[in-house]
């Protein structure tokens, strides 16, 4: 699932994530820039 693919201008975002349909489990979230990669883990539990 992609959540944005697009370019922003530098600042503070805040992005929403419709967990309805999606099961328990451990899921990462990945920040992409020109200079700088990131990855998390998430952990969604119900």
């Amino acid at each position: 699932m992609i959540l944005v693919d697009d370019r922003v201008k530098a600042g503070y975002h805040v992005i929403k994530l419709d967990s309805k349909n999606l099961p328990s489990g451990i899921y990462f979230a990945r920040l992409v820039t020109d200079n700088y990669k990131a990855t998390k883990k998430l952990v969604f539990m119900r």
